[in-house]
């Protein structure tokens, strides 16, 4: 029987919130927050956890502290929640595919050949072969081979990273901005802007992004102090990625967002007519049948 899935979602603070400050029982006492809230919270960093650190050795003088909060934080989380929320924003030809294989790592090949599809099939006469193959020496695949990127908030897709909605790959978007003439229209004519929502397995997450997870939102939490308990979590840039294949058991759901930001084109608000396609009713029967259980 498989284990029950308890997933964090950053959107539901005041749950968290309250799940963080139980995980740090023993270390974060009321006086320890009581300090905190006195001091100024523009000095609570998410990557260097000192100043909880300096406020636990302050309310309790006497408190021996064998690692940092942040670590001792980091530990409990992956063993109080087993999978995370994330999105990826992406512009699939077929959201069905997703459905079927999951989320894979970047394919550089596998890229450069749709490059050779969208771009060499005469839409604009200027392209040529010689221009991609220019464009592909002078792209580097090295920070985008293998890797599956997730951010934490799916705010941030719509008004920060706009790109991946609008013109997908950002691989594919470097080659056409390299190329001759609107070659960016291409893309934004491929495809249809989705936001995948998936648990992610805490146990796929890499060490280091688990750190700063926790970092991120013990600053949060703590500076949510200053101006009053919230329900909401703050928008967050806050993003990571894996090395491995994510299987389509692990997508909650999608969705096609209408307005967009471009952060490449002056953040002008693209408006997409498409919201809707057949997997967006019932996209867990379509999983179901992919794995045989029907």
């Amino acid at each position: 029987m498989s284990k029950k899935r308890k997933v964090f979602v950053y959107f539901q603070m005041k749950k968290w919130g309250r799940e963080v400050l139980s995980l740090l029982d023993g270390l974060v006492t009321p006086a320890v927050i009581e300090k905190l809230t006195s001091e100024n919270s523009d000095s609570f960093y998410g990557d260097n956890g000192e100043w909880l650190d300096s406020a636990i050795r302050s309310a309790d003088p006497g408190k021996d502290i064998d690692e940092s909060s942040f670590q001792f934080l980091a530990s409990r989380f992956r063993e109080r929640y087993t999978h995370i929320r994330v999105f990826h924003g992406c512009r699939p030809v077929d959201v069905g595919e997703y459905y079927q294989r999951g989320f894979l790592p970047m394919d550089p090949e596998q890229l450069i050949e749709t490059a050779r599809r969208y771009f060499l099939r005469g839409q604009l006469k200027e392209i040529n072969e010689g221009l991609l193959e220019k464009a592909i020496a002078e792209i580097s695949t090295k920070h985008r081979a293998n890797h599956i990127y997730f951010v934490l908030d799916d705010r941030h897709l719509l008004n920060g990273a706009g790109e991946y909605l609008i013109y997908g790959s950002e691989y594919l978007y470097c080659l056409a901005i390299r190329l001759t003439g609107n070659c960016e229209s291409i893309l934004r004519k491929m495809g249809i802007p989705t936001i995948f929502a998936c648990d992610l397995p805490v146990e796929m997450v890499d060490s280091w992004a688990i750190d700063e997870l926790v970092g991120h939102l013990l600053s949060t939490l703590f500076r949510s102090f200053e101006s009053g308990e919230k329900k909401t979590a703050p928008k967050t840039r806050f993003s990571f990625w894996i090395k491995r294949a994510l299987p389509s058991e692990f997508i909650h759901s999608h969705y096609h967002p209408s307005h967009i930001r471009d952060s490449h084109n002056y953040h002008i608000v693209h408006e997409s007519i498409e919201t809707s396609c057949p997997f967006c009713k019932r996209p867990q029967e379509h999983i179901q049948k992919n794995q045989g259980r029907q």
